[in-house]
């Protein structure tokens, strides 16, 4: 699915209720999560040092499965230099930071997507799934920059 801004609401359900991984960076449309089927995965990328939890409780509040991974560093020159002097929790803590952080673009290294492929196989061979139970606590491999 790609982003469209005139794209109906009964076509985004058509696409994403037979979906079994719902990849989308982190925002306002990872609510379209509440068309997948249970045990489907929603699967977030965070930019650098910009995370939240909050579309990981709606996931698991419709039984799906949450992944997600983060920037490991940032994308834009400016971003770089700037970010690099707050940690991530002392920029989560402050409004500025936070949304200065959250407008940098997000691009996926190979780690990133060789975890994103491993959770396909993961729903490819069962591991994920209806019959599983969505993790309640904890996070699921956060790469070790964060």
């Amino acid at each position: 699915i790609v982003h469209k801004e005139d794209l109906q609401p009964c076509l985004l359900y058509e696409a994403l209720r037979d979906a079994d991984i719902f990849l989308t960076t982190h925002g306002f449309q990872s609510t379209s999560a509440l068309f997948m089927k249970e045990g489907s995965v929603l699967f977030e990328c965070f930019p650098f040092k910009y995370w939240k939890e909050g579309y990981m409780h709606l996931a698991w509040e419709y039984s799906l499965h949450h992944r997600y991974t983060q920037q490991p560093s940032a994308v834009s020159w400016d971003r770089k230099f700037t970010l690099s002097m707050v940690s991530q929790e002392a920029c989560m803590q402050n409004l500025r930071c936070r949304s200065y952080a959250r407008g940098d673009d997000v691009l996926i290294t190979d780690e990133q997507l060789d975890y994103i492929f491993e959770t396909a196989h993961d729903v490819e061979r069962g591991l994920i799934g209806p019959h599983n139970t969505p993790l309640k606590q904890g996070f699921h491999r956060r790469p070790p920059h964060a």
